[in-house]
């Protein structure tokens, strides 16, 4: 019996087995097959559009929208607005593994080329998004991924995008010597947030002349980097017409970079966040700034003005608050919250005394407070700490039972975070919280640690 006389049903699970190449093979190989399995191929691997930002993979982001079963098969669109993290002159090149071999120059232009199509894709990105997201019908999740082109091209490793749309182009054109490495952490390149602001200015407005529901929205990634306030282009306006369109959304990161007050933007951001309490499950808020500047200036709009209803899960990561601040919002989520991570968290209350000693002192109070709040008012399965602080006072945590709380268990983590894991405990989390202590942190060179 010929495999394309099988019912549908049944050559979809066969399907099901198949890696990605033999199925395109077998696919090519019989029409009446390629029929047969087309739902179950774009429901595979078209359900997640994973795309850089050059010409090429515009190009077949409007093939895929223009394809009557392919384009309803879409939900997700992930795009990654990164592609070189800086663009490298000439001269750089001579101090590189570009030094090696005779075609230097044409090899640069190679890189230009490349870098130079990746603007022009950016400058066009509004208007296809408008078109395409208006054509995907089933399309509620969108995220930002910024990553670096290393990690895009797979040059240190498999590359964690394999069906990136434009990449398999890409790598046609760039071998992989012709990448520099520039900056380990892309959050050290303001330009990559300027991207992600354009990027992101671009899918909002696509977003709001579809009119489509946002069931999940992620400005940033795990790396953190932020999308610049300063240079996002949605108006005031048209932040408050996305507003209904946030009502239903499960899951949101907002990663806000700088601190232009005059930019609609910056309290826009947490509008989104007030939108969608009634459904939101997760949520993750970081703020990158430079050094000295991280406070998010509407913060306490959000730990006075929101009350969550379903909130399952919170990140915290490069966020000042005041102890008040910080109370209020965990309270705000404390009926449903199970999960909690703290990352480069700063306490900002004003200390009361100008004494080094009893700075450091108030600072160690506070966040002791903190943790009795949390075993009050929380009961957490799974609470994660690290970087914590109180104005210039670095906070280290002394867990006396991490034998006792899943840490272990709870999978990689940086060293000196702190995690208590219920489902891998042998204590409640009020009895490993309340053991807690604080003590300073002490730079080398100094006393103590």
């Amino acid at each position: 019996m010929a495999i394309s006389i099988l019912p549908t049903e049944l050559i979809g699970w066969i399907c099901n087995y198949l890696e990605p190449g033999d199925l395109k093979s077998l696919r090519l190989s019989c029409n009446a097959l390629a029929q047969k399995s087309r739902l179950f191929f774009g429901e595979k691997y078209l359900g997640t559009l994973c795309m850089i930002v050059t010409s090429d993979s515009l190009r077949k982001l409007q093939e895929i929208a223009a394809h009557d079963s392919f384009r309803t098969c879409v939900r997700e669109l992930s795009i990654l607005p990164i592609l070189f993290e800086d663009v490298a002159p000439m001269s750089t090149f001579t101090t590189s593994a570009f030094e090696e071999g005779s075609e230097l120059e044409a090899r640069y232009e190679t890189y230009h080329n490349v870098a130079a199509d990746h603007q022009d894709a950016l400058r066009c990105l509004p208007e296809v998004l408008e078109s395409c997201v208006s054509q995907f019908a089933n399309l509620e999740l969108f995220k930002l991924q910024p990553e670096g082109t290393e990690a895009i091209l797979g040059i240190k490793g498999p590359t964690v995008f394999p069906g990136c749309l434009g990449l398999r182009q890409l790598k046609t054109q760039l071998s992989s010597r012709q990448i520099r490495s520039t900056h380990p952490n892309l959050a050290d390149i303001p330009e990559t947030s300027i991207s992600g602001a354009l990027v992101l200015s671009a899918l909002l407005k696509a977003i709001l002349a579809s009119g489509r529901m946002i069931r999940e929205l992620h400005t940033c990634a795990k790396v953190h980097c932020g999308v610049s306030l300063s240079s996002m282009t949605v108006t005031s306006a048209q932040y408050r017409s996305l507003l209904p369109l946030m009502r239903e959304a499960g899951c949101l990161h907002l990663c806000p970079r700088g601190q232009s007050q005059q930019s609609p933007s910056c309290e826009a951001f947490l509008d989104f966040v007030v939108a969608s309490a009634r459904k939101i499950k997760v949520l993750c808020l970081s703020h990158w700034s430079n050094p000295g500047g991280s406070r998010f200036p509407y913060f306490h709009k959000l730990a006075g003005g929101v009350q969550f209803a379903q909130l399952q899960e919170l990140h915290l990561f490069v966020i000042e608050s005041t102890l008040d601040e910080l109370r209020d919002l965990l309270r705000a989520a404390a009926p449903t919250l199970q999960r909690l991570r703290l990352d480069s968290i700063t306490l900002n209350d004003i200390f009361q005394s100008h004494d080094t000693e009893r700075k450091i002192d108030e600072a160690l109070q506070l966040w002791h407070r903190a943790w009795a709040l949390m075993e009050d008012d929380l009961s957490l399965q799974y609470l994660s700490m690290w970087g914590l602080a109180c104005r210039e006072v670095e906070v280290r945590v002394s867990d006396r039972w991490s034998r006792l709380s899943g840490r272990s268990k709870s999978g990689p983590f940086r060293p000196r975070t702190v995690i208590y894991n219920k489902e891998h405990a042998s204590i409640s989390f009020g009895e490993w919280v309340t053991a807690l202590k604080a003590r300073p942190f002490i730079r080398a060179g100094s006393d103590g640690e």
